[in-house]
């Protein structure tokens, strides 16, 4: 996926069906971002909720 800007974002999720609809998610949590500077890396982890 590429910014606006041209850079790539890199976007990694599992990739199975844990709901079957969107509309069972609830909260989405945030955890502490953290950048890897020798990979050029930023990590956004999070956790969903019902």
């Amino acid at each position: 996926m590429y910014d606006t800007d041209g850079s790539i974002w890199n976007i990694n999720a599992c990739n199975k069906e844990h709901t079957p609809s969107s509309k069972c998610i609830g909260r989405i949590k945030l955890g502490k971002p953290r950048f890897r500077k020798l990979k050029q890396l930023l990590e956004l982890p999070f956790d969903i909720e019902p």
